[in-house]
């Protein structure tokens, strides 16, 4: 059956689903796709059109919503019944979390933190992109910046944005982007339970979360400051909602101060904090009220009597599902509007339904 999604898997254009899903994220870095067909007269491998990491690119209305690569191949044959293929991939941000950063260059002087994430991403042939809303941050120099032997190079820009207040992320076009949460991108209509809200999870966990995060390094010296604030630079955040004893500590890579170690702490605990508390829900079809597609780094109203929630969301991440060839559906997970955004006080995130 023909579905307005489509899969342009190397010079193959497949319409015909039985099932699929398509998974875009702020969480998990980068974005995936499965995709399942049993309509296909694939004949002879070498008349598919497409093979292993060939690009993909996935269409939903029209609308490119990915750009990243064939990584498995599944087929099944049916005999008289045909062939049932399956097939995976994930957008091109991947390699980033699966490989080890053997450049060879290894130390950088003086340069900024979009300049040192693009250093780092030409290594595996990615673009990147500078939000504007994080240009004075990604600006900051980096007095000294050295790549640690067998250290991914997801873990070394995941390290370098989160010294600044930056969240690296892959919007599924085969770029690496670096930003904050939107405090201004809208979506229309509303996720409510009893209209749109075909079902609910939450899902609720400390494991991730810590009483108090402290990150240390070493700090910059010049004639102006006292030995203290080059050997003992550090900054903590503490989390009033975390009863037990559980202290964090996060050792800089490069060189710092304390203010910045302190907004480092404040970074990391308000970003865990907001992701331990997780709500997803499912609706149908693929677009909003609007007609837009459905999208991460969205903000939407949530209605939720359940949860006692009345207020805009961030959407984090983002499932579309078709079941049958036939039966669309989204999953819409949401946290606390500002996750991935900055304040100078954060308040520690708790769920008015459940947090004491």
């Amino acid at each position: 059956m023909t579905t307005p999604l489509e899969l342009i898997a190397g010079t193959k254009s497949i319409t015909t689903m039985k099932d699929a899903t398509i998974s875009k994220s702020m969480v998990n870095f980068y974005s995936s796709y499965y995709f399942r067909t049993n309509d296909m007269n694939l004949g002879r491998p070498s008349d598919w059109g497409f093979k292993l990491d060939d690009t993909a690119i996935i269409n939903l209305h029209g609308t490119k919503v990915f750009e990243g690569y064939v990584e498995d191949i599944d087929l099944e044959s049916k005999n008289s019944k045909g062939s049932t293929i399956e097939i995976y991939g994930r957008d091109k941000t991947c390699d980033l979390v699966d490989c080890q950063y053997d450049g060879t260059n290894r130390e950088w002087k003086n340069q900024t933190v979009s300049t040192l994430c693009k250093n780092i991403c030409d290594y595996y042939s990615i673009s990147i992109s500078v939000d504007s809303t994080v240009q004075g941050q990604a600006n900051t120099k980096v007095t000294i910046y050295k790549a640690n032997e067998g250290q991914s190079g997801y873990s070394m820009i995941k390290r370098l944005c989160d010294s600044v207040g930056i969240l690296p992320y892959s919007k599924a076009d085969g770029k690496l982007t670096l930003g904050r949460a939107t405090t201004t991108d809208i979506l229309m209509g509303a996720i409510e339970r009893g209209k749109n809200v075909l079902g609910q999870e939450i899902k609720l966990s400390n494991r991730n979360r810590y009483s108090k995060y402290i990150v240390k390094g070493m700090g910059i010296g010049d004639d102006s400051k006292s030995l203290a604030d080059w050997t003992e630079c550090s900054g903590d955040h503490t989390d009033t909602v975390v009863t037990r004893k559980r202290p964090f500590m996060i050792f800089a890579d490069n060189t710092s101060e304390k203010g910045l170690c302190k907004n480092q702490a404040k970074w990391i605990a308000w970003n865990m904090g907001c992701l331990s508390r997780l709500y997803t829900y499912t609706v149908s079809g693929w677009k909003t009220d609007g007609d837009s597609l459905w999208d991460i780094n969205k903000l939407i109203k949530v209605k939720d009597d359940w949860f006692d929630i009345d207020d805009l969301m961030l959407i984090v991440d983002i499932d579309f599902y078709l079941a049958g060839g036939k039966s669309a559906r989204t999953d819409i997970t949401v946290v606390d509007k500002n996750c991935y955004s900055f304040s100078s006080k954060p308040v520690d995130v708790k769920m008015k339904a459940f947090d004491a």
